[in-house]
This record gives structure tokens, sequence and C-alpha cells, in this order.
């Protein structure tokens, strides 16, 4: 079981790496295309949800209101969190073996997919780590549908912030295979380092593609500044271009 004692994280902020170039051009100017407000809201209430989970006693909370299901992961947050971060080697099916074994406890310990029957719409959300094992939550949910021949009557949006790489082409080819009628909303700051490792080179690649990416400017802040990855900078971002949850 993972343990509830938060540790603070101590990060610094030295200058270590250079993010690759961006189509910015592509994802920047489509922002607001094909989203709706209603969507936006919803969205900055996801990642309000994913900031104050942090402060929870849980490492997932759910809120449930106007037949909508929020569902939020914690980040990286504790001692046991960090062991699963590092344990980048020696991919389980081809996917990160730390970002699974979370996914598996948040399965087994909060089963938060139970009873989606009276659930319009489904928001999976998560940050950092979070939102990587809440990205495979969501493939497994795909999956136990479609191996139980069951239709999911309810939409299912998965809204992620500062997501690291999950797996290498085999598991993104199965990603999209299982999720292609989920929609993605992968939030990415711009300069958030988190977002490009694990590394290519240790075989691990993008499993969202840049029609699934929103590129938001961390303002005010260089490349390099670790703080790009916090859940409020996602936040202030997102209220600078005048999304809030009375969008």
């Amino acid at each position: 079981m993972y343990p509830l004692v938060k540790k603070e994280l101590n990060l610094s902020a030295r200058p270590f790496y250079k993010p690759k170039k961006l189509n910015r051009a592509r994802m920047q100017a489509p922002f607001f295309k094909n989203i709706s407000k209603d969507q936006l809201r919803n969205h900055m209430h996801c990642a309000k949800l994913c900031k104050d989970v942090y402060f929870h006693k849980h490492d997932l909370v759910v809120d449930v209101r106007d037949n909508h299901m929020y569902v939020a992961v914690e980040g990286t947050h504790t001692l046991t969190n960090w062991v699963d971060n590092v344990s980048v080697f020696f991919k389980n099916n081809d996917v990160h073996p730390g970002f699974e074994r979370y996914a598996e406890y948040c399965a087994i310990e909060y089963n938060p997919f139970s009873d989606l029957s009276s659930v319009d719409t489904l928001f999976i959300s998560g940050h950092s780590s979070g939102a990587a094992s809440v990205a495979l939550l969501a493939y497994n949910l795909a999956r136990d549908l479609k191996v139980r021949d069951e239709e999911n009557k309810c939409v299912v949006e998965l809204v992620l912030f500062g997501c690291p790489k999950i797996g290498g082409s085999d598991f993104k080819f199965r990603f999209n295979e299982a999720c292609h009628n989920m929609e993605i909303f992968n939030y990415r700051n711009n300069g958030d380092m988190i977002c490009t490792i694990p590394y290519s080179s240790m075989g691990y690649h993008d499993t969202f593609g840049e029609d699934d990416t929103r590129l938001l400017d961390a303002p005010n802040k260089p490349w390099w500044d670790v703080t790009n990855h916090f859940m409020a900078s996602y936040i202030e971002s997102l209220e600078n271009l005048g999304i809030n949850e009375s969008t």
C-alpha cells in the first residue's frame, strides 16, 4: 500500500536541460479549436482537483456533480512515488513499470470506475506521474469494456497536465487503438522538462500526438525553471488564456 505521509519536494532550478523544439504554430494556433467553453470550464475544474489532491490524504479523489464524474490522481509526492518514477528500465509490455504499479494500486485501492451508470461525462485527469498513471487507468478501462463487449454509454475525456512518456512505440499503438473513442487533452507547459522524459534513447516515445497536445506558455519563466511543471503553473497558464470555471 502506498504511504499517505506526504514529503516535501526538494527540487533544484539548475538549468541542466534544453527542451526540444516543438511545432508551436501547429499546437498553439488551434488551441481553442474543437473544444467548447463547457469543456474548458470542466478542464479547469480538473486542474484544480489535480492541485487539491496533493493536500488530500488519499492519492485519488472523485467528484460527482451534474451527472459528471471527475477523477483526479495525485502526482509524485511520496518517497514511494519517487521510487516508481526512477523505475524506467525493464518495461513491462512496453510500459514504464513504476507508472504501471501506481495505476494498479489506484485501481485496486479506489476502484473509481465501478459504477458509471448515472454518469454522462467522465473526466479522468492527473498531473505528472499521476497523469501517466491515469492514462493507464483509462487505457485499461477501454480494454475492459471491449473484452466484456460492453458499450461505454458516457463520454470519456482524458485530461492530462505535465504528463511524462509512458512507454514505447508498441504501447503507443495499443493505446491509440484502445482509446480511439476517448477525447484526449494533453496540456503541456512550454519548458516543462518532465514531458520529455524518459528519453527516447531509453526506448520511450510520446504516447500523445500533436493533435492531442495543447501547448501552454508558462508566463514570465525561463525554460529551465522547474516550476513550469508545477500544477499551480498549469492553472496560471490556463487562467492567462481567460479560462476559468465560469468561462
